[in-house]
């Protein structure tokens, strides 16, 4: 009989660091994970879409056509906020060999309370300069990425992300995403971990 351990061991067997130097993690998430996100990808397009949906935009580093926070009841209920734990701690104890525990970074904007966990669409001439993340551990979730923009890390590492991917990093790594030249939407989900 399989055990719980052997199971969230076997779920992260396929993670590996691409960049030991840097810590960049990387690794495909299930298909129930997806599922989950594209969830999260239409919710936070009908803000995008709405007339009043400039309320939900939030503004950070990023010079993205439209960023929000992801409803904290869809994190909630989702099996997404369990695999977060589980990763960020499968990642910490890969560098540092320890037995820490992370959990999704919860922040207050605009009155309602978020998870530190948004949607970023991005079409033409929209880029994100070089900057770095509050928490200990950020991570990108690529949805789509038509062009294959990279994500730019120091060193000159880049990693273009295919959609499926998930990437996790040290949360004062710099990083950047150049501009986009053309009018498909690259969609991202970021996040934060403490």
């Amino acid at each position: 009989m399989e055990t719980i351990q052997y199971k969230i061991n076997n779920l992260f067997k396929d993670f590996s660091f691409i960049n030991e130097k840097l810590l960049i993690f990387k690794g495909i998430l299930p298909n129930s994970i997806l599922s989950e996100i594209t969830l999260f990808v239409e919710e936070s397009r009908k803000y995008k879409d709405h007339n009043l949906g400039f309320l939900k935009h939030m503004t950070n580093a990023g010079n993205n056509e439209f960023q929000c926070f992801i409803p904290s009841s869809l994190v909630n209920s989702s099996l997404f906020y369990s695999y977060l734990y589980y990763l960020g701690n499968e990642y910490i104890s890969k560098f540092k060999n320890s037995s820490q525990e992370v959990k999704l970074v919860k922040k207050y904007y605009h009155s309602y309370d978020n998870y530190d966990l948004w949607v970023n669409f991005s079409q033409k001439d929209n880029n994100n300069p070089t900057h770095t993340h509050s928490g200990i551990i950020s991570g990108v979730i690529y949805v789509s990425n038509p062009e294959n923009i990279p994500t730019i890390f120091n060193n000159n590492f880049y990693y273009k992300g295919k959609p499926g991917e998930i990437l996790l990093f040290p949360s004062n790594l710099k990083h950047s995403v150049p501009k986009q030249l053309t009018n498909d939407e690259r969609i991202t989900l970021s996040f934060n971990l403490e």
